[in-house]
């Protein structure tokens, strides 16, 4: 009996007990991800928009020229803790998708620090490349900062957003972005991207977004480029820019 006892418990600490711990150790990483990627965006975001702080100047400096002189519907897609919000224009109503909830608690905290002056009309969780919430030319403005480069498929979501803006509606965008063909840059870039999408929550660091925009149908697209003032040079290529419906 003892012999047996001894096998049980032999079998439960070196083959069921790893497994145990296994399982309730991806069930608690599954709990604190989206938790942890919120306040790491939060934090890191800052720092990364801070090093953009020029060219959102001048990329947001007319956001509401060309458009009606009423309260601007802004759906802003990706819309992380909601560092954008210091550039709305007042009165504004603002509409944040993203696919983690957790993201919400920032974007109220950081409006009320950066732009009372807006309103918060509501927060969706959900992805852009399907925002069937939302009818046809809903919105006045779209934006997006450092976004596409993660989302699963580009094209989809600037075909939705041309969907959901109103005619003559802007959308306005900003992301680090593919080197030239011919750089050793570029070279790198593709050989990492594997590993860096790995690391960077599915971030790609060799999209060709411009060209991408450029292939949806806007009417006029005004495309500006610029190095991230970062020493990661796998993602200084940058551009920001405006699309109009």
């Amino acid at each position: 009996m003892a012999v047996q006892d001894f096998e049980v418990k032999t079998i439960f600490f070196y083959y069921l007990f790893p497994v145990i711990a296994l399982l309730l150790l991806l069930r608690v990483l599954k709990y604190l991800k989206p938790r942890l990627l919120a306040c790491g965006c939060n934090a890191i975001g800052k720092r990364i928009h801070a090093k953009c702080a020029t060219e959102k100047e001048q990329l947001f400096r007319h956001l509401d020229r060309d458009l009606p002189h009423h309260k601007l519907q802004i759906l802003e897609i990706g819309a992380g803790s909601g560092l954008n919000f210091k550039f709305y224009p007042e009165g504004s109503e603002i509409t944040s998708l993203d696919p983690n909830q957790h993201h919400k608690k920032y974007i109220e905290t950081n409006r009320d620090k950066l732009n009372p002056k807006v309103h918060l009309k509501q927060f969706v969780c959900g992805f852009a490349e399907d925002m069937s919430c939302f009818d046809n030319e809903s919105f006045d403005v779209v934006v997006e900062t450092f976004v596409l480069c993660s989302v699963r498929n580009t094209e989809k979501v600037l075909q939705e957003v041309k969907r959901v803006l109103k005619p003559g509606g802007k959308f306005f965008f900003m992301d680090h972005v593919a080197a030239e063909h011919s750089s050793s840059l570029r070279w790198f870039q593709n050989r990492l991207n594997p590993l860096w999408k790995a690391a960077a929550d599915d971030c790609h660091i060799n999209r060709e977004i411009a060209s991408t925009i450029n292939k949806i149908g806007f009417s006029s697209v005004e495309v500006n480029q610029f190095n991230l003032n970062t020493f990661i040079v796998l993602i200084k290529p940058s551009i920001y820019g405006t699309s109009v419906k």
